[in-house]
């Protein structure tokens, strides 16, 4: 049987602060950097295998143009930018 257990190595606070500003964008590159520095933490703490699990609860995209570079900021689907969209397309909420 295979033992494993789970550690919260790294948690840090939301890179979308609370805005009246439409729309709001996540700063993906504090989000990219904390990912990284939570890899480091767990490897400074002696865990040499992991499997790492990324919570993407949201409705994100990022557009990329041919090279792979962003285009613009990362759209927060939590934001009234998004309000009223699923009734817009026939759906009820």
């Amino acid at each position: 049987m295979t033992k494993f257990f789970v550690f919260n190595i790294s948690k840090y606070t939301s890179a979308c602060a609370p805005s009246k500003k439409v729309p709001a964008f996540w700063n993906i590159d504090y989000l990219f950097n904390e990912i990284v520095s939570g890899i480091h933490k767990a490897k400074s703490a002696g865990i040499n295998e992991c499997i790492l699990v990324i919570d993407t609860w949201a409705v994100d995209n990022v557009l990329l143009d041919a090279d792979g570079k962003r285009i613009n900021e990362v759209y927060a689907k939590g934001d009234r930018w998004t309000d009223g969209i699923m009734e817009e397309q026939g759906f009820s909420s």
